[in-house]
């Protein structure tokens, strides 16, 4: 009812004389929804830690674009850039969704100048340290749907599709690319809106911009999770680790909630939770907020022409936090075997983030941090 209540205002004001919508053509009759995610990596301290997350293994299908692959290829290339690229933050998976009653062309530019953008699909027109230009795409209509590209593999790429929206067409006669979204990812150096340290049993969670933001402390361990919601303010505020006694269902019920909320669709916020199911609520200890409009704005400054009649952007920030027991189990392997196999094995969960505690272990003076030292990469320069 939505799409063609609003088709039929726009046919009605392309009747009007002297051609004043240019034959409609620019009749912005389109509502366009973005998610993401911005994580960073916090030690006991507080403070986070710059790593380099494009030295981790990819978790994306062969035929996404990276910063070693800029250009159109065939399915089965794949040479992920191992250029250390270092930040604070890693921002995963925005996608930008469009929904319109009929076919009609847009541009779409993301700027990104405190970062990098790294990975991305479809093809973008230029990619550079101030963000990413698809040019001109394609909004297909709403009854066509082209084959998608697939590689095979059970990435978490894919449930990103299961929503509504329109496919998309970029490229031209040398060679086409459909999509359901846009898609890109990056590395950063900025601080979030939320900032959380670690003392005991307790967490420290504060807002340093002055932003409230209500917040979700999430951990989980050998299977049983719990989780706390608790409103963050310049003031800051202290709150116990949460007692394991939840569900995963639970919080991810809390999360969709808070998510249709700011305005995602259902499909949406399903799609975004079914994305980062296995990552968000894996064992470890983190904490989960949604980012204020005009920071992600700032941080992410989104041009579309024509310009929407609807905009949507919500991201979830995340801080994961290096808790004492994960530290503990690092400095204990650094001790005994001192390779990185081994440490990143003693990490568990949050392996994946062994460059992180590697650094929170090389600032010591003991054995254990000079073993860290040792596996560290060259001291990070930018």
């Amino acid at each position: 009812m939505r799409r063609l209540s609003w088709m039929v205002v726009c046919l009605a004001l392309m009747t009007l004389p002297g051609n004043l919508l240019a034959g409609g053509a620019r009749c912005a009759g389109y509502v366009v929804h973005e998610w993401g995610t911005f994580t960073a990596v916090a030690g006991v301290d507080g403070a986070a830690i710059g790593w380099r997350p494009l030295e981790a293994a990819t978790d994306l299908p062969e035929f996404v674009y990276d910063v070693s692959q800029p250009g159109i290829r065939a399915l089965g290339e794949r040479a992920l850039d191992k250029s250390g690229r270092v930040g604070t933050v890693r921002m995963e998976t925005p996608v930008l969704y469009f929904y319109s009653d009929f076919e009609q062309v847009v541009s779409a530019r993301v700027g990104f100048a405190s970062g990098q953008v790294t990975e991305w699909y479809p093809h973008a027109r230029a990619v550079d340290d101030g963000g990413i230009d698809w040019g001109q795409l394609r909004v297909l209509a709403p009854t066509e749907s082209p084959d998608l590209p697939q590689d095979g593999s059970d990435s978490h790429y894919y449930p990103a599709r299961n929503v509504d929206a329109n496919a998309l067409r970029l490229g031209d006669a040398e060679g086409f690319e459909y999509e359901r979204f846009l898609f890109y990812r990056g590395v950063g150096d900025f601080d979030l809106s939320v900032a959380a340290r670690i003392e005991g049993d307790a967490i420290h969670m504060a807002a340093p911009n002055g932003a409230s933001s209500e917040a979700i402390v999430f951990e989980s361990r050998g299977g049983r999770v719990g989780f706390t919601s608790v409103t963050v303010g310049e003031d800051g505020v202290i709150v116990t680790r949460p007692s394991l006694t939840g569900t995963v269902d639970g919080v991810v019920e809390e999360l969709e909630r808070r998510l249709v909320a700011d305005g995602l669709y259902e499909r949406e916020a399903r799609a975004m939770t079914d994305t980062w199911r296995t990552d968000w609520f894996e064992d470890g200890l983190r904490v989960f907020w949604l980012m204020p409009r005009e920071e992600t704005d700032t941080i992410l400054p989104l041009t579309l022409d024509p310009p929407p009649r609807q905009l949507v952007r919500t991201m979830v920030g995340r801080v994961e936090l290096i808790t004492p027991e994960t530290e503990d189990a690092v400095r204990r392997s650094l001790l005994g075997s001192g390779t990185l196999s081994e440490a990143t094995i003693a990490a568990g969960a949050q392996g994946r983030f062994i460059e992180p505690v590697l650094r929170r272990l090389a600032g010591g003076t003991d054995a254990a941090a000079a073993a860290a030292r040792a596996l560290l990469p060259e001291p990070m320069d930018g």
